[in-house]
């Protein structure tokens, strides 16, 4: 399954909507109350591993943009009735939407494919989502894929001939049809693309920027990084004392 994130600024014109995609094993959907909001928009799908989708949201809510969250269904698989979508780590997302409910016509200002094999697959054989992407890319608005994500690019055949970046597991798929970079986040117009979930950060950041401009991701990039450093030794500590009571 695959998640749909929206998500709207705070400036009255802008909003972003992320996608959620769901497995054979996994399933998410998102009702969307309050989807009226007008913020910038953005859309962005991702078969969850739970960094692209939660670091994204969470990032995006920080630099002022309001976020809901709608469910891209795996082929064959009947609506999803369960509320979540179970992380591979056991985690539970719950969404707010199901892309059934959404107007394919319908544009925001950003459309977020996050990554993750399974959910990159999702999104590349739906041909609601392809068309989704196409119409807001060919509309100029932001279109942003991180990890394999990135191949929703070629199937939507967006963006062909520019700068883009991806997981290295799918590069060999994509360089011969764009210029490949190992950069961490390439932006080519409108087509955002970052490298995995080492790259989050980054990639949630500058949507901030793309959206909000330079001044306020500068707001919240050192709150942001301050943050992570004392999460990752409070984590590193806890797992420290663990291992020495078990001996």
């Amino acid at each position: 399954m695959q998640q749909l994130l929206l998500s709207f600024p705070s400036k009255p014109t802008c909003r972003m909507v992320i996608f959620t995609v769901t497995t054979a094993e996994s399933c998410v959907s998102f009702p969307m109350e309050g989807y009226s909001i007008d913020p910038p928009q953005g859309l962005t799908y991702s078969n969850l591993p739970l960094l692209f989708s939660t670091i994204t949201y969470d990032v995006l809510v920080q630099g002022g943009v309001s976020c809901a969250s709608a469910l891209v269904k795996a082929p064959k698989q009947a609506r999803a009735d369960i509320p979540w979508v179970k992380c591979p780590r056991g985690v539970r997302i719950v969404a707010d939407k199901d892309l059934d409910d959404i107007e394919l016509t319908e544009l925001f200002d950003l459309v977020v494919v996050p990554g993750g094999a399974e959910g990159a697959k999702t999104i590349s054989q739906d041909g609601r989502v392809q068309r989704m992407l196409q119409n807001h890319y060919q509309q100029g608005k932001l279109v942003a894929m991180i990890c394999a994500g990135s191949v929703a690019a070629k199937t939507a055949k967006i963006g062909l001939g520019s700068a883009l970046t991806s997981h290295p597991s799918v590069k060999e798929d994509l360089e011969q049809d764009y210029k490949y970079s190992d950069d961490s986040v390439v932006r080519s117009e409108n087509l955002i693309t970052s490298r995995g979930p080492g790259t989050t950060f980054p990639f949630a950041l500058k949507l901030v920027e793309a959206l909000q401009g330079g001044e306020r991701r500068q707001e919240i990039d050192i709150p942001i990084r301050v943050e992570c450093r004392n999460i990752f030794q409070n984590a590193m500590q806890i797992t420290a004392a663990t291992r020495r009571q078990q001996g």
